[in-house]
């Protein structure tokens, strides 16, 4: 069982890098973000209604549909940013931090589920601050064949975009922790992708007064959320196994990162400096200490929680 839950998040990863094809697709062919949104959500969700259909998701269970519609609420807005990231700068350094954000649930898991804080996480985050560093210094200045691209502009996308996806992750572990079925998982995905298309459908008439979508817009969507449903669906089944959440999102977001800067770089031919290339290697140092979390955990003790030391004193 741990050795399928272990394949199903690579494939995951490969999932998730097939995926930044439909979003650089929609940057480069200029494609409205609310209508690549809307191919893109409803494709998902098309997916996922009928995986969970196949099955007994707990569709009564309240928590599923909050936990859900949470979901899709970050999600929509995520999916805008990526786009809007890729237009304003470094598409491998946008796809980097975004494979990233599982910092946030990773260091909250302290706080949320009384898991320790270990040495090794304050690696990772000082790992992952020499990494913004190294992205920094690497930006490139605005490309004037390129209109849009801002370097300002595309810290502030990139750093709302980290936050969003990071309590995204969280509340995929949640749900991975209140429910265990795969068909739950379906269903989960199911109401968080439809939540987001009909975001997407909204923005999408009040900003036209009506449905259109080009072919480019459709393709793109399509490619990007079909990849999107077939990712989740197997993360959310690795971490639904016997593989804990610090095994199962390095090893997806880590294939998932290398794929999609490998896709920026051969496929659409983006150029990589020294600095972001660095930037890139601590990116994966990072995934490292994250997925070797436990073994390393082995051999040095925990950073005391507050609480530990307050009832630790009282003793």
């Amino acid at each position: 069982m741990a050795l399928a839950a272990l394949f199903a998040a690579a494939l995951a990863g490969v999932a998730y890098s097939v995926m930044s094809i439909g979003y650089k697709l929609a940057e480069v062919r200029m494609c409205r973000v609310p209508a690549f949104g809307l191919a893109f959500s409803g494709s998902a969700a098309l997916l996922t209604l009928g995986v969970a259909l196949c099955g007994h998701p707990a569709w009564g269970d309240w928590r599923l549909w909050a936990l859900g519609v949470g979901s899709g609420v970050l999600f929509m807005p995520a999916m805008f940013m990526v786009v809007h990231a890729f237009r304003a700068g470094s598409a491998a350094v946008a796809w980097t931090l975004l494979n990233l954000s599982l910092l946030i649930p990773i260091l909250l898991a302290p706080m949320l589920f009384h898991e320790p804080l270990l040495l090794v996480d304050l690696a990772s985050l000082l790992a992952f601050l020499l990494m913004l560093g190294a992205f920094a210094w690497g930006m490139d200045p605005a490309d004037p064949h390129r209109p849009g691209t801002h370097p300002a502009r595309f810290a502030i996308i990139v750093t709302v975009l980290f936050c969003i996806n990071g309590f995204f992750q969280l509340l995929q572990k949640v749900e991975s922790m209140c429910f265990h079925t795969n068909a739950d998982a379906a269903g989960f995905s199911a109401i968080f992708y439809t939540t987001g298309a009909l975001l997407a459908l909204l923005t999408l008439l009040i900003q036209t007064r009506r449905v259109h979508l080009t072919r480019d817009e459709a393709q793109a969507g399509v490619i990007g959320g079909v990849c999107s449903a077939t990712g989740v669906l197997l993360m959310l089944f690795s971490l639904g196994g016997v593989l804990p959440a610090i095994v199962v999102l390095p090893v997806a977001q880590g294939l998932a990162l290398i794929g999609g800067v490998a896709v920026a770089v051969r496929v659409f031919a983006e150029r990589l400096n020294g600095y972001k290339l660095a930037g890139l290697a601590l990116g994966v140092v990072v995934l490292l200490l994250a997925a070797f979390r436990g073994p390393l955990a082995a051999r040095f003790s925990p950073v005391p929680s507050p609480a530990l030391v307050q009832v630790q004193h009282h003793g």
